[in-house]
């Protein structure tokens, strides 16, 4: 084998080295953003609410988009939308991502 085809084959594994370490970032952030809502849910949930002198427990579901390419964000919130109705037809106190 040449120093050419050494090198091409080099490039080719560091881009896909490089590729799949983007994936798994993307992939860390995706979980990084439904994080937050869960956090703020369970918050939410957890916070001493009395009425009459009774606990009541306050609930939140949410619904969660993000910007996908060449998206407007009319696009982007009507997705977030859909995702909330989905949490709160399926039993809310609930994150949904779009």
């Amino acid at each position: 084998m040449d120093d050419h085809q050494h090198e091409r084959d080099r490039r080719e594994h560091d881009m896909a080295s490089r590729l799949q370490g983007l994936a798994e970032r993307v992939a860390s952030m995706e979980q990084e953003a439904l994080g937050y809502p869960q956090t703020l849910r369970a918050a939410i949930e957890a916070c001493p609410f009395h009425f009459k002198g009774e606990r009541v427990v306050i609930t939140t579901s949410i619904g969660i988009s993000a910007f996908r390419s060449g998206e407007r964000s009319d696009q982007v919130l009507k997705r977030a939308d859909e995702a909330l109705y989905r949490a709160k037809a399926d039993g809310r106190n609930r994150v949904e991502q779009a």
